[in-house]
């Protein structure tokens, strides 16, 4: 969460200042938000994903057990 907090203003302020330095870009502006809010909620969800599957298989594993192989 904190490498998307950080990452998305980056890169709207990164691409905002290659946008002036560019000529005839503003029709894409909205399409560029639009993409960098995909690509947000898109990795959002995969990380969300690899967390919950290895915490939900642990749930299953009696702690007892998992501190006796140890």
């Amino acid at each position: 969460m904190w490498g998307l907090g950080i990452g998305l203003p980056v890169a709207l302020s990164l691409s905002w200042g290659l946008a002036s330095q560019i000529f005839e870009v503003t029709a894409m502006a909205q399409l560029q938000l639009i993409l960098l809010g995909g690509v947000l909620l898109a990795v959002t969800v995969m990380a969300l994903t690899a967390c919950w599957l290895p915490a939900r298989r642990a749930m299953h594993v009696d702690p007892m057990a998992a501190l006796h192989r140890e």
